[in-house]
């Protein structure tokens, strides 16, 4: 019995430890699965959590995008206002110089209107004048060639008839001496008939002549009354009556032929006045055709003058348009490490001594560039800017004069030094802090050129050659300097225009 109890209990104690191995291994399962699930927990939690860091990283990453974005686009808008400022500025000062140019044109026509009005003013006096003296010329000669013929035929007249008086009157000397003085004052007469009309000339000569002849005449029949008398009481009637019928022959003769001199002397004188009359109208109609053909002469001048100062004028204005159009290019500050300085929009502010050569993108390859810095708190040390082939890359501390770099690279310092290979020139400016400092790269040129600008003074010596792909670089040294891209555009054509003294060095070219 108590062998049974024993294994009664044996198997009571048998059956608890296999209840209590059950209840073990059903609690070591449930420790195994919640371990599994634990794990499994913490593999999704930890999956969780790098997702959510890889999630937080492209957070960061999208906001510094958005951040940088947001930079650009505020530098953009900042470039656009201060584009659309100037372009208003330049729109004033475009409309005030065409006001001034306006106002300085119109002044220059009125001038000029005054100048070809006084001319032609002139040229009509002078030609009238000039016609004037030819008319009064004329007149002179032609009064002085009819004085001159109606002298000779008046003295030839006087002279006969004195032959015939001193033939046939050898006792009336007093009476001579009076015709002599009748004869000296027609002479008289006919010199100051000279500044009067032709017609009152010619009558006044023709009534003195016939004055003359009226008292040649009386005293003639008075002579030949006396000798007919003397005549018939010496030889008697019939041979007086011959000799008076042979007298008045003579004399009838002598009338006949002093009255056809008159009708020629008058024939004479109104062909002349006719031929006058006609050369007048010709030359009228001659002044007014040449009047007219300089009329139409001074006014297509005019016109050609106008169309070209017009076109003049708009190639100005259309140069000046191409000029001032340029297109801003927003730069990315490549900066060789983070604890030589920072960027601030478009500043690079140094934090600490020792050269950095801040290369600026991006790479120019075509058209006209320009780029302008200035640069702030560096007066103790010299700095410089130039340009670099795109395949130049600085690290901290390196200069373009460095090794590798030279044939690369073409430095401007501020002490005026132009470096090249080994090229080295100080015939540019030196400048300073404050200054706006400008490079203006002609890709489209043939040799391409870099142009060097200080306070948008051109520099004389310039470099040709230049490569197809290249970008800008500002070298700094002092803490607390920075520089700040005040322009960085491109532009429709170049602002070199050459300056005395111009010459360039060959890129490449040692």
């Amino acid at each position: 019995v108590e062998q049974i109890e024993e294994k009664k209990k044996a198997y009571q104690r048998e059956k608890q430890t296999e209840q209590q191995f059950i209840q073990k291994e059903n609690e070591k399962r449930k420790a195994e699965q919640q371990l599994r699930y634990e794990i499994e927990n913490k593999k999704e939690a930890i999956e969780r959590s790098e997702e959510a860091e890889q999630n937080y990283q492209l957070e960061i990453e999208r906001r510094r995008k958005v951040e940088m974005e947001k930079d650009m686009i505020s530098l953009e808008n900042d470039q656009l206002k201060k584009e659309i400022e100037r372009i208003k500025q330049l729109y004033k000062d475009e409309v005030e110089q065409r006001r001034n140019f306006e106002s300085r044109y119109l002044n220059e026509v009125e001038a000029k209107e005054r100048i070809i009005k006084d001319a032609d003013e002139r040229i009509e006096k002078e030609t009238n004048q000039r016609q004037l003296i030819e008319k009064k010329n004329r007149q002179l000669k032609e009064e002085k060639e009819d004085s001159i013929k109606r002298a000779d035929l008046a003295e030839n007249t006087i002279t006969q008839i004195q032959q015939q008086l001193i033939q046939t009157q050898n006792e009336s000397k007093a009476k001579t001496e009076q015709y002599e003085n009748e004869r000296k004052r027609s002479e008289r007469e006919i010199i100051k008939a000279k500044e009067e009309e032709k017609r009152r000339k010619e009558a006044e000569i023709e009534k003195g002549k016939i004055q003359l002849e009226n008292f040649i005449l009386k005293r003639e029949n008075e002579n030949n009354k006396y000798e007919i008398v003397l005549l018939k009481e010496k030889f008697g009637e019939e041979m007086v009556d011959e000799e008076v019928t042979v007298i008045e022959n003579e004399k009838k003769k002598k009338e006949d032929e002093i009255k056809q001199l008159k009708e020629e002397n008058e024939n004479i004188i109104k062909q002349k006045e006719q031929e006058i009359i006609k050369m007048k109208d010709l030359f009228e109609n001659e002044r007014k055709k040449k009047e007219e053909e300089l009329n139409k002469l001074k006014e297509q001048i005019e016109k050609e003058r106008q169309e070209k100062e017009k076109g003049k004028s708009e190639i100005i204005q259309l140069n000046k348009i191409i000029e001032q159009i340029s297109v801003p290019i927003i730069p990315t500050l490549i900066i060789p490490s983070q604890n030589y300085g920072k960027v601030n929009g478009l500043t690079f502010i140094k934090s600490q001594n020792g050269f950095i050569s801040v290369l600026v993108d991006p790479i120019i390859t075509s058209g006209v560039v320009r780029f302008e810095v200035i640069v702030k708190e560096h007066e103790n040390n010299y700095f410089s800017f130039g340009l670099a082939e795109s395949a130049v890359d600085f690290k901290s501390g390196e200069r373009a004069n460095d090794q590798g770099y030279k044939e690369n690279t073409v430095r401007y310092d501020s002490d005026s030094e132009l470096f090249h290979i080994c090229s080295r020139s100080r015939i540019n400016s030196t400048f300073k802090c404050g200054q706006r400092i400008a490079m203006e790269a002609d890709m489209n040129s043939t040799p391409r050129r870099l142009t060097f600008f200080i306070d948008n003074v051109e520099q004389p010596l310039s470099v040709v050659g230049i490569p197809n792909s290249i970008r800008f670089w500002v070298s700094l040294f002092s803490t607390g300097s920075s520089f700040t891209i005040t322009k960085f555009e491109k532009v429709a054509s170049s602002m070199a225009r050459g300056v005395s003294g111009s010459s360039a060095i060959e890129w490449g070219e040692k």
